[in-house]
């Protein structure tokens, strides 16, 4: 027990020279020590005011320290502890997300500081508060239980013993079991809500709240929940756990597993699905993708919901996953296409390349020529390209066609190729673009050219195309677009030349090694 009168230590303020020794004497404060206190844990538990003698002036509050007789370091719960500065009551509150009902059991000790006009006088331990345990416990019918996946209700209901007689359970709150598990608040019986408790083994803990304080009851009840029925999706009878598809494939599985342990009048339903397009048939189960719904590549996990004729929903997590993936091939096509130009001459030149050239347009030259790298090139190209030859005050409106055969897969396109450039290119004197499209005219007249009816995939002003000053250049070019409408037979790319104003001098430029990808519509891939 705290001594009755404690030596005081004297901290002097920096005006205690202007105070004269009888004042300083006579202004000492005297702290009697606080009544202890003992109380159960509670949220708020306070002491009684401090009675001091200050002779002279005003004096004020302040809390000095906070220890525990075990020695335990509390600095974690500090903003549970506080002082009133006018009255000096001492009380522990629950603050800052804290809560005063979870201290440990135990002395708390208090060095309480005043200050008055001669300084500071800091009593050492001068109050204490011990929490104890309540005098009561609890027990449910047994503390072990099984319950079925699909047992729903109370399940258990609970006993209050204590030799208090004034000791009254205000109210019960679990404070760790799993979602599904609920207690009364008001008669402490235990209830599972849900089919979704997770299977296996849980250990409730909960606390009580009375008229004399808290107290908690760690791992009090052990409850084990039985599995759920097993369910999965099957294709063509055989269940899989991924099933791997590009963005424009789709499928069709079938739910497969010991659905009638579910319940009857069953309903299904995604949960949180991220696919577009995706669907569930909700008497059936039967989970649908539809094709060409271009989806994100990535992996999706595939999760439903199963609700029985109470309404009672089970989840179901992760029953498959869906993996998107594309890949670009490189497809073979026919050598350049002459067709459309008349007046053209074949000449080849070696078993490399043939040579065309069209017929003149205002005198300028454009010539067509047609590549094939030989197996042991290393390149794996089909490569082909032009050349225009534009002369002084001379002009051109000229376009390269490439036919690609198309075979009901093709879903996205990709084009590579170089363009080099002799010569002097600009953007006010020669124009360049790509386009593609499913039709073609005759486009070597440009009156039979409509820009509508092509997509345009580079334009004139794009900063992929070669531009230099008397010296040659070269640029690697690539672009890639979707296949809007996959189901033509031919599909067509077309590179455009055209001089806005007439040429100063001689210009050169050729596309060569162009290779040409596409990403297909692939079947799905199920995967056991």
């Amino acid at each position: 027990m705290f001594a009755a009168l404690l030596v005081p230590v004297f901290t002097a303020c920096d005006d205690s020279s202007e105070i004269s020794p009888l004042e300083k004497e006579l202004s000492l404060p005297v702290l009697s020590e606080y009544e202890t206190v003992a109380s159960g844990p509670k949220e708020l538990i306070q002491t009684a005011e401090a009675n001091v003698n200050v002779a002279i002036g005003d004096y004020s509050f302040n809390l000095a320290g906070v220890s525990t007789d075990s020695g335990e370091d509390i600095s974690a719960v500090s903003d549970l502890f506080g002082i009133d500065s006018e009255t000096g009551v001492i009380s522990i509150s629950s603050t800052n997300g804290k809560s005063a009902s979870e201290l440990a059991f135990g002395r708390y000790s208090f060095s309480v500081g005043v200050s008055h006009i001669g300084g500071v006088e800091v009593f050492e331990n001068i109050a204490a508060i011990d929490i104890i345990d309540l005098p009561f416990t609890i027990a449910y019918n047994t503390n072990q239980f099984e319950l079925a996946f699909g047992q729903l209700g109370e399940f258990a209901t609970v006993a209050v013993s204590s030799d208090n007689e004034n000791l009254e359970v205000l109210s019960y709150e679990l404070t760790e079991a799993p979602e599904g598990i609920e207690i009364n608040g008001t008669t402490g019986a235990l209830s599972k809500t849900s089919k979704n408790v997770p299977a296996g083994v849980h250990q409730l803990s909960l606390k009580v709240q009375t008229n004399e304080g808290v107290k908690n009851f760690t791992e009090l009840v052990e409850l084990t929940v039985g599995d759920r029925p097993q369910l999965y999706y099957t294709n063509n009878g055989v269940q899989f756990t991924n099933v791997t598809i590009s963005s424009w494939s789709g499928f069709t599985a079938a739910i497969g597993g010991k659905t009638e342990d579910l319940g009857t009048s069953l309903e299904y339903k995604l949960k949180d699905t991220d696919i577009e397009g995706l669907d569930i048939d909700t008497n059936s189960g039967e989970i649908t993708l539809p094709e060409d719904k271009n989806l994100d590549e990535g992996t999706y996990a595939v999760s439903i919901i199963v609700s029985d004729e109470g309404g009672f929903e089970v989840n179901y997590t992760d029953l498959f996953t869906i993996t998107v993936a594309n890949s670009w091939e490189q497809i073979a096509f026919d050598d350049i296409d002459v067709s459309a130009y008349a007046d053209k001459e074949s000449r080849p030149v070696n078993d490399q390349y043939a040579y065309f050239e069209t017929s003149k347009l205002n005198a300028s030259a454009v010539e067509f020529i047609s590549y094939k790298h030989s197996p042991d090139g290393g390149t794996g190209f089909v490569a082909y390209g032009w050349s225009f030859n534009l002369g002084k005050n001379l002009e051109i409106d000229a376009p390269l066609l490439r036919e690609v055969d198309m075979d009901g897969t093709y879903r996205k396109m990709k084009v590579s190729f170089g363009e080099t450039s002799v010569g002097k290119i600009q953007s006010d004197n020669v124009l360049r673009r790509f386009y593609f499209g499913y039709t073609k005219t005759e486009l070597i007249d440009n009156s039979n050219f409509v820009d509508a009816e092509w997509n345009l995939l580079i334009d004139d002003n794009s900063d992929k195309w070669a531009v230099n000053n008397y010296k040659t250049d070269f640029k690697q070019i690539e672009t890639e677009f979707v296949i809007d409408d996959p189901a033509q037979d031919k599909l067509y790319l077309q590179w455009r030349v055209t001089s806005t104003t007439p040429a100063t001098g001689f210009t050169r430029a050729c596309f060569n090694a162009v290779k040409i990808e596409v990403v297909k519509k692939t079947a799905p891939v199920f995967e056991e």
